[in-house]
């Protein structure tokens, strides 16, 4: 599995409701075939646990900061290392058919699987013109938690009607 695949899968089941343990276990197994390269790319880029941005960091703009860019120049490098070690990416170009093969292997039959493949082919398109590889990767790291946020709100919406729906229709 890749990063962009980890930053989906994380993304989507912090930020979702689903309990199914057959999905959990899935991205259990995918975790652990990338996480040595995780390990080493950490290493190389000198970067700690801290210097990784969370969703509201990403949403609040915290990492356009002119004091976080270089914590940000890491996280962008980290994230390329580790596309680089996973043959997803070459220079800056990543490759999507790859992405989209392993996001189908990974996530094959999954509730998340449809949604995962969107974002990236949303995301891919919004950074295809980058030609700086850790600046790409930071930007495609940032497309998907602003996705995926955005996905989530939207589905708290959702649910939000449809309990208002069932408490009309009990009251009535």
């Amino acid at each position: 599995m890749k990063v962009l695949t980890l930053c989906i899968c994380v993304l989507v089941l912090a930020t979702s409701n689903l309990a199914d343990s057959k999905i959990k276990q899935q991205f259990k197994n995918a975790m652990s075939t990338v996480e040595e390269d995780v390990e080493t790319c950490i290493e190389e880029n000198t970067i700690s646990a801290d210097d990784w941005y969370d969703e509201d960091q990403i949403m609040n703009g915290l990492y356009a900061k002119p004091e976080n860019e270089e914590r940000t120049r890491k996280v962008g490098c980290t994230i390329a290392c580790v596309l680089k070690k996973r043959n997803l990416m070459e220079g800056s170009n990543i490759n999507e058919r790859k992405l989209h093969e392993v996001l189908s292997r990974e996530l094959g039959g999954s509730p998340i699987e449809g949604k995962a493949h969107k974002i990236a082919r949303d995301c891919m398109k919004e950074v295809k013109n980058i030609t700086e590889e850790c600046e790409k990767s930071f930007s495609l790291f940032t497309c998907v938690i602003r996705a995926i946020h955005k996905m989530q709100k939207h589905e708290d919406h959702g649910n939000a009607e449809i309990e208002e729906n069932e408490e009309t229709e009990q009251t009535v």
